[in-house]
């Protein structure tokens, strides 16, 4: 094994091992559409601790996840970080599609804990706007075709 690619396999591992540990509460949390057409919404943060922008923070934690594309709203609530996209991401040449409309991070150490691809019928093309908590259990997505109903214990919606 050459000594660079030592070097690199030692720096992930820390990294990853450095990323289990990471939290987010003493900062700002910014929600990014990033650029549409070649990378999903991210999100940053401005650290208090360390007077600092760390850039790409749920890429950094979810190392095999994505937002959804246009990433348009965020709100914090209940302990959880609700995401919402314009859209889920679509690769056509896997025919995958990855990246949620809706994406739920822990509200501290911003791992994902679920995702919706579609809001309402599961071939539906609505695209996300924004989310409004209720209370722990219940919550409304602002969407292009109306308001949508979150049930959050379920992950599934009811509406127009």
């Amino acid at each position: 094994m050459n000594k660079i690619f030592a070097l690199a396999l030692c720096a992930m591992t820390a990294m990853a091992a450095i990323a289990d540990d990471l939290t987010y509460t003493n900062g700002v949390i910014f929600i990014n559409e990033d650029q549409y057409g070649t990378t999903n919404g991210s999100v940053n943060y401005y650290n208090y601790d360390y007077d600092e922008m760390e850039y790409g923070v749920f890429a950094t934690v979810n190392p095999n996840a994505k937002l959804g594309v246009t990433a348009q709203h965020g709100q914090l609530f209940g302990g959880k970080l609700f995401i919402v996209s314009k859209q889920a991401n679509y690769s056509s040449s896997s025919g995958n599609t990855t990246g949620g409309r809706l994406c739920v991070l822990d509200g501290e150490t911003l791992k994902l804990q679920s995702s919706i691809l579609t809001f309402g019928d599961s071939d539906s093309t609505y695209d996300g706007r924004s989310y409004c908590a209720v209370n722990n259990d219940k919550g409304y997505i602002a969407t292009s075709a109306g308001i949508f109903v979150l049930d959050v214990q379920s992950m599934t919606t009811t509406g127009p």
